[in-house]
């Protein structure tokens, strides 16, 4: 496995705020009891950007967080991305599902096409 490949990377877009720390924080948590309980290896990359919400980037799929949310609702995030995605598709973006919650403030998801972040 080459570390650093886009489908075992989460990126964190953080803006300052205590719900960006906090999310990364909580990321960071996830990504280590993904990789303790299941053995997989899920990649934390951080960036900084003031006016952005904060927002996390899995497999293609951005997801706002507009809320707290808990380690469990991270690892249930990452792992549905994971089976949704197509494994073998590294041109579309393609996801055969989506996140939901019963609160609609929770998190939205949208397709993006690329990774690089401006």
């Amino acid at each position: 496995m080459v570390v650093g490949l886009d489908d075992d990377t989460i990126y964190v877009i953080v803006n300052g705020s205590d719900l960006g720390e906090n999310v990364l924080k909580i990321v960071w948590e996830a990504a280590q009891r993904l990789f303790r309980e299941y053995g997989m290896e899920v990649y934390v990359v951080p960036f900084f950007n003031p006016k952005h919400p904060v927002t996390l980037i899995y497999r293609g799929v951005e997801y706002r967080v507009r809320k707290a949310v808990s380690v469990k609702e991270v690892i249930n995030l990452i792992l549905d991305t994971a089976v949704a995605s197509v494994s073998g598709d590294k041109g579309g973006g393609v996801v055969f599902g989506a996140v939901t919650d019963d609160d609609p403030d929770y998190m939205s998801a949208v397709l993006v096409n690329s990774y690089v972040i401006a």
